[in-house]
């Protein structure tokens, strides 16, 4: 009874030290500071050794005789503190994309940045919702993070197209090809643990699959709500460079 709540604590501090790391991450991209790229190796470090330490502690709590809520606790606790340590992981490599930028003075195009404000955008409301809804415990909210994933996968998509034509028009540097791409991976990989989160929330509060089922990460069933937020977002965050 003691343990739980404590260890509630600990995860809700992962979840929020995970959401700062990718803020700070990403603007890294567009405003590099050294204090803040240090920042984030820090908390990349920190929720490391938190996971490795909870994780081992969890193991041992769940051994023991809980009630059915402690119980479900404990597993999605299990089920999610891999995936918040890993959206701390993908901050770093993003951070480490804003330092090749800045110490290489490489800089896209106003196009290619427009769209990656949008982008960047579209990520954070996507990892406020599923740190919120964890920490506040609200299913209802996280089943906006689904929906988001999945059309910032359409944009990268979209954006990677675009950045392939702007190159074949040389408004862009081949040189800058590699880098946004990385940009690109590491959001969509971001989004699948985010994706990965929501799931377990989802499975353990209603006990059932129904509202989202997973096929190789992608949706089988999209449900009206689904559908709303889906269009939503797209009206939302609409890339400045048109679909080629």
């Amino acid at each position: 009874a003691l343990a739980i709540p404590q260890t509630q604590q600990v995860m809700n501090d992962v979840a929020l030290r995970s959401q700062r790391a990718v803020r700070r991450g990403i603007n890294l991209l567009t405003d590099f500071d050294e204090e803040q790229f240090k920042k984030v190796q820090k908390t990349e470090a920190l929720v490391d050794k938190y996971e490795d330490k909870l994780g081992t502690y969890l193991i041992r709590l769940s051994a023991r005789k809980m009630t059915p809520a402690q119980s479900k606790k404990v597993t999605k606790f299990l089920y999610t503190i891999s995936d918040f340590e890993s959206l701390s992981d993908y901050a770093l490599n993003i951070a480490f994309v804003g330092e090749e930028l800045y110490e290489n003075k490489i800089t896209f195009s106003d196009l290619a940045k427009a769209d990656l404000s949008t982008l960047k955008e579209a990520v954070m409301e996507m990892v406020d919702l599923v740190v919120t809804s964890f920490v506040e415990e609200d299913v209802d909210k996280v089943k906006r993070v689904e929906p988001l994933r999945e059309y910032i996968n359409v944009m990268c998509d979209d954006m990677r197209d675009n950045h392939i034509d702007r190159l074949g028009r040389g408004v862009c540097e081949l040189s800058d090809s590699t880098l946004f791409n990385d940009i690109l991976t590491n959001v969509e990989r971001l989004g699948a643990h985010c994706s990965n989160i929501a799931v377990a929330m989802t499975k353990m509060e209603t006990h059932n699959y129904d509202y989202i089922q997973h096929q190789h990460g992608k949706m089988k069933e999209r449900d009206a709500d689904y559908m709303e937020y889906f269009k939503e977002y797209q009206q939302k965050y609409v890339l400045a460079t048109p679909v080629v």
